[in-house]
Formats: C-alpha cells, sequence, structure tokens
C-alpha cells in the first residue's frame, strides 16, 4: 500500500495545506433564539419579529445564514401551507420558503401540522455596516389559514461570517 504524499511530505507529518489552497475562515458567529408566538391569517409577507444582526469586518466577507423555524399551521380543509422568506435591511434575499402538508379529511376537520423546517443562504452584502436579517412569513393562498411562528418553541437564526 503507499502512502499519499503532499509536498514530498508524509501524511502523517502534514500540518497545513499546500500554498494556494484557500479555504477560507469564519470571523464570527452570532446566534440569536426566540420563543416567542406571533400568528398570522394574512397572504402578504409580514415580520416575525425575530432577527438577527452582524457588523463585517471586511467589504469581502459574507454571511452565511442558517434559519431553524418552529411554527405550526392551522386551517379547516385538507391542504396547508406556510412560507417564510429571509430580509436584510427591509428587502427580500431569498426565495419563499414552503412549509406544509396534505392530509385526507372530512370536511368541517380543522388541521395543524407541526413543522421544523431548516434553511440557509450565503449572502455577499459589500458592508462593513451594521446588518439585519430578518425571518417574514406569510399564509398560503387560503384565507381561512394561520400560520404561527414559533408556538411556544424555539427557533433560531445563526449569522457566520466567512472571511475572504
Amino acid at each position: 500500500m503507499s502512502i499519499t504524499r503532499l509536498n514530498n511530505n508524509s501524511i502523517t507529518s502534514v500540518t497545513a495545506l499546500p500554498s494556494g489552497i484557500d479555504v477560507g475562515k469564519i470571523g464570527q458567529v452570532i446566534q440569536g433564539t426566540t420563543s416567542t408566538s406571533v400568528s398570522s391569517s394574512s397572504t402578504s409577507y409580514a415580520t416575525t419579529g425575530f432577527s438577527q444582526t452582524i457588523t463585517p469586518s471586511s467589504t469581502s466577507s459574507k454571511i452565511f445564514i442558517i434559519c431553524n423555524v418552529n411554527a405550526t399551521v392551522f386551517r379547516s380543509g385538507n391542504y396547508i401551507e406556510g412560507l417564510y422568506r429571509l430580509y436584510r435591511g427591509g428587502s427580500a434575499l431569498s426565495a419563499e420558503m414552503k412549509i406544509g402538508g396534505f392530509a385526507a379529511v372530512g370536511n368541517g376537520s380543522q388541521l395543524r401540522f407541526w413543522m421544523s423546517p431548516s434553511f440557509n443562504l450565503l449572502d455577499s452584502p459589500s458592508s462593513t455596516s451594521e446588518l439585519t436579517y430578518e425571518l417574514y412569513f406569510r399564509t398560503g393562498n387560503n384565507t381561512d389559514e394561520t400560520n404561527t411562528f414559533c408556538d411556544s418553541r424555539e427557533s433560531t437564526i445563526t449569522l457566520m461570517e466567512v472571511l475572504a
């Protein structure tokens, strides 16, 4: 069996990657949590009131965002849908993240789905100013739905500065 060599060193004596391989570094990690419930029956995006801020150290830094959401969607019908979207400074950054489900139940039944979706996004803000990332939500196109963010369970936003 042969030994893999990097820069003419055996693998056991390599203490760093060869020059020219840029792996990036994490400059800072900031995490916010909330368990404050907010409900909406609107089909237009509204804030959950949950946000987190970070100040990048360089305009070349990227911000990696991880959202872990706990929510319920309640409806009298057989299909439910809740939608989430990430905003920075009041402008939408991400496509809609849909959560929902279908259940074969009779008319008049009340459905409540508990969901815990996670999604992430890599943002390139080109800024050294304080940035605020905020989670917005809405119901699907059904007027009898209620989307409840958190619903007494904890949700998180994690921001990581990726240094160039």
